[in-house]
């Protein structure tokens, strides 16, 4: 069989399995644990603590997007242009961190600031800009 046979055989059995798995309003997400999806999918991440025993919280999980996002697909053995970092025609994807804000306090000098943290990793899609040739007579 070739390869492309086989990953979408792979592909179609995920398909079901995951229908097989959804819950019966469709409308509803579903939802995994982080530790289930954390470096399968197309745009793996790694989580660390930022910790500062000052502040409340004293630990935040920091979740970034992986050095090479496409370390998953290489080791599944698929094509790169099947994965999130490439760009095809005019549309570029690419794996870009998700930053939010928490709010932290400081109780030894009773502040409060908000702390811009990482909190995810997601494939975007975004159309490629293209040069616009000047017009004669600068119209």
């Amino acid at each position: 069989m070739s390869a492309r046979l086989i990953l979408a055989i792979a592909a179609a059995a995920a398909l079901a399995a995951c229908v097989a798995a959804m819950p019966r309003d469709y409308r509803d997400p579903i939802t995994l644990d982080l530790n289930t999806v954390l470096n399968k999918t197309v745009c793996p991440i790694n989580v660390t603590i930022d910790s500062d025993m000052d502040r409340i919280p004293k630990h935040i999980k920091v979740m970034k997007c992986q050095r090479d996002p496409n370390v998953w697909c290489a080791k599944m053995h698929i094509p790169k242009y099947e994965c999130c970092q490439h760009q095809r025609d005019n549309v570029k994807l690419q794996c870009v961190e998700i930053q939010d804000t928490v709010q932290v306090y400081y109780p030894a000098t009773g502040s409060t600031q908000l702390y811009r943290v990482s909190v995810g990793c997601a494939c975007v899609m975004e159309e490629a800009a293209t040069l616009m040739e000047p017009t004669p007579g600068g119209r």
